[in-house]
């Protein structure tokens, strides 16, 4: 009887080895993207929220001022300065932006085909002027509103940048602010509950 000799194990060659590598790198790389462009997109601490000028922000023009977050992103976020009435009394000055953009915030008794619905502040927002003229001057008209014209815009992580400065305090919404004299707004917005940073 003659002893059988052990078969070696079959190995697989390296290039393949190499080629199912590199395809696990190219998925977790697929993934990561995925993941990242989520995080970028999804809505942070400040969103729909106010934000409070402390005196650390040396800015004059920003000075007092209190802003609406309706957007807030680790890629970008933009508001509007809340208590800084134009000369005309027709608008308010949103901020140093776009100036020629106009922008309206409005109660939900009623609404235009171009509203975006705010849920989680119970109002509504409009862009554009001829929009916003035509929903004004309709029958349909809100009980309540706020016309802005131009806006503030921060880029990517640069508005966190700026709260973990202590420039800017995040408070909770409350849509009585509304209903303080402009020169008061910004007493009373901080008097509102803060917002813990996580930054």
């Amino acid at each position: 009887m003659t002893e059988e000799t052990p078969q070696q194990p079959e190995t697989k060659p390296k290039a393949k080895r190499k080629r199912y590598g590199d395809w696990a790198l190219l998925a977790l790389a697929a993934f990561l993207f995925w993941v990242g462009g989520k995080y970028d997109y999804a809505p942070q601490e400040a969103n729909h929220k106010y934000i409070v000028a402390t005196e650390k922000l040396s800015k004059p023009e920003f000075k007092g001022t209190v802003v609406f977050v309706i957007q807030h992103l680790h890629r970008s976020a933009a508001g509007f300065i809340l208590n800084r009435p134009d000369k005309s009394g027709d608008y308010y000055d949103g901020g140093p932006l776009e100036k020629d953009r106009f922008y309206l915030l409005h109660s939900l008794d009623t609404r235009a085909p171009e509203t975006l619905v705010l849920d989680d502040v119970n109002l509504g927002f409009i862009e554009g002027k001829e929009a916003i003229d035509k929903f004004l001057s309709g029958k349909n008209a809100p009980k309540w509103h706020r016309l802005f014209k131009g806006d503030i815009s921060w880029g990517p992580r640069q508005l966190e940048r700026e709260i973990s400065d202590s420039k800017w305090e995040i408070v909770d919404f409350d849509q009585k602010l509304f209903d303080n004299p402009d020169n008061k707004i910004w007493d009373k917005a901080k008097r509102l509950p803060l917002i813990k940073r996580t930054y």
